[in-house]
């Protein structure tokens, strides 16, 4: 049995959850099981919909399904252990016949997802192909869009009739929660994620500065000959860990900053430590920023791209930095190192075109989305 806690946004407790799961740790690939990718809607994806939806003044609605891995259907037999709590003295030398999927199975993610891929089918919706994750549907009458993150299904559509109508008939197949109007999603909240980091690090009441970075100051490997000695003394992985997946959720404004600092994760000291810090000073004095999507402005594609040369002194290689923007909403950033030394500016160009194909790529999902 495996117990937790299900919390709202606020971090306030709503349920408390016990889940039987097999030990999946024992399967044998090949015999117990053999696929188990099971795709997993990107944060740039979710924002896309989201910036689509409000642009659109669609209605978006949630809905969670209620143990979502119980409806898979097994290929494989398989036997486990009785429960504890569930075994009599009489039977205590049986095993149980899994009929259907179960957490903690290395295909029960892969089994569900196929669960829900032929109901979403069967309602006529398509599979973007950029996103495995994203269905639409779109006539004459209504357009919808259906965004599955696991067990969590965001519905948009202009027409109410249309999502009452999908709601209806996943809470046929399904156990689900109508969660009625979007409110919370998958832990995208800007000030709490902040307040968490800031806390763990016990950061809450240090001295805010206005950068995430001071580019005045350069950056070295602490130790070039190898690993550095300082893994116990600074939480540095930690911290650039816990920094990324703001970064990744809804800070861009840090993406840079953590660009650099993650180049340092086998050599870093104490300069490499107060840097780091640094981002959370930043934090701190903007806990309070989000992301702003939707707008009234024309559905359009933008990519703003730009390098730097030679920036990182340890070997001179460039930096390339790009945004994608669904009319004025902000889906996608990226900050990273290139993979080769350019020789001038013209060349450090040159190497930031690869980003133009996640562009290209965002571009075609959009299209395919809207129809615009």
């Amino acid at each position: 049995w495996v117990f937790k806690l299900k919390r709202d946004s606020k971090g306030n407790i709503v349920r408390y959850k016990a889940r039987l799961v097999a030990k999946g740790y024992s399967q044998v690939k090949g015999i117990d099981f053999d696929e188990t990718f099971s795709p997993v809607a990107r944060y740039n994806s979710i924002r896309t919909i989201l910036a689509i939806a409000a642009s659109m003044n669609l209605e978006i609605h949630q809905m969670d399904v209620n143990t979502a891995f119980l409806y898979g259907e097994l290929n494989e037999e398989l036997y486990m252990e009785q429960p504890e709590g569930y075994i009599r003295e009489d039977t205590n030398h049986l095993v149980c016949r899994l009929k259907k999927s179960i957490y903690g199975l290395k295909q029960a993610p892969r089994s569900w997802n196929k669960k829900l891929h032929k109901f979403l089918e069967k309602m006529e919706f398509e599979q973007n192909p950029c996103d495995w994750c994203i269905y639409t549907k779109k006539t004459e009458e209504e357009f919808i869009m259906v965004l599955v993150y696991v067990d969590d299904i965001l519905i948009a559509s202009k027409n109410i009739a249309s999502i009452q109508h999908l709601k209806t008939n996943l809470c046929e197949n399904f156990s689900m929660k109508d969660l009625d109007e979007v409110k919370h999603i998958l832990g995208i909240e800007s000030t709490e994620l902040c307040l968490e980091v800031l806390k763990r690090f016990n950061m809450l009441d240090c001295k805010p500065v206005s950068t995430p970075l001071d580019y005045s100051s350069k950056l070295v490997k602490e130790n070039s000959e190898g690993e550095c000695s300082n893994f116990d003394k600074y939480p540095y992985r930690e911290i650039i860990g816990c920094l990324m997946y703001a970064m990744t959720a809804t800070r861009p404004d840090i993406c840079a900053a953590v660009g650099v600092l993650s180049r340092y994760l086998n050599n870093y000291d104490q300069t490499h430590w107060t840097a780091a810090k640094r981002v959370l000073r930043y934090l701190n004095g903007t806990r309070n920023y989000y992301l702003y999507l939707g707008g009234n402005s024309k559905i359009e594609m933008k990519c703003y791209v730009d390098a730097d040369w030679a920036g990182d002194i340890n070997d001179r290689k460039s930096t390339t930095g790009f945004v994608i923007l669904v009319g004025t909403s902000l889906v996608s950033w990226n900050s990273r190192k290139q993979s080769t030394v350019a020789l001038s500016t013209t060349e450090a160009n040159y190497l930031q075109l690869p980003p133009l194909k996640q562009f290209k790529k965002f571009y075609g999902f959009v299209h395919f989305s809207t129809g615009f």
